[in-house]
């Protein structure tokens, strides 16, 4: 799936209703393949009652990448307010804007990374509650000038700061 210059706004997904896909991705759920997001905002989004990935869910095995977009503003009652991304899964990140997305725990408000790469570049992560929760595997890369406004975005596996602190 790609969305190019487009909007994925005030969705909801309910993590009470049973089944065992409910609750994940209150805006973007990626179950299988990949899913290109170009030039658009994912904001306002919810995935409540213990939910993940308000903004979106990327499941196993799967590879999301968002270029000159904005994840903005969405929350999860669980983890991963802007993005939550599971084991095996690819995230691959340039000039986005993550910010303003929230959980109750404080951790992973803006990505929460259970597994797989992440790659960032050119991008920036504030005011989330909790920027990132990157788990211990050290598929962290990035290509630099990335920026953070917390101490929660780890290093790379080669020592380098995966997001500067801001200011």
């Amino acid at each position: 799936m790609t969305l190019t210059n487009s909007t994925v706004a005030g969705n909801t997904v309910d993590a009470a209703g049973g089944g065992s896909f409910v609750g994940f991705g209150g805006g973007i759920y990626s179950i299988s393949g990949t899913v290109n997001i170009i030039s658009s905002t994912v904001s306002g989004n919810l995935s409540s009652n213990g939910g993940f990935g308000g903004g979106i869910f990327n499941d196993e095995f799967n590879v999301m990448t968002a270029i000159n977009s904005t994840i903005a503003a969405n929350s999860a009652d669980a983890f991963g307010g802007g993005i939550e991304t599971e084991s095996g899964a690819t995230v691959n990140l340039s000039n986005v804007t993550i910010s303003s997305n929230t959980v109750p725990s404080a951790i992973g408000g803006g990505i929460d990374r259970e597994g797989g790469v992440l790659n960032v570049k050119n991008s920036i992560l504030a005011s989330n509650t909790g920027n990132c929760a990157l788990g211990d595997i050290p598929e962290l890369y990035s290509a630099g000038h990335n920026l953070s406004d917390d101490g929660s975005c780890a290093s790379n596996n080669e020592g380098v700061p995966f997001f500067n602190p801001i200011g």
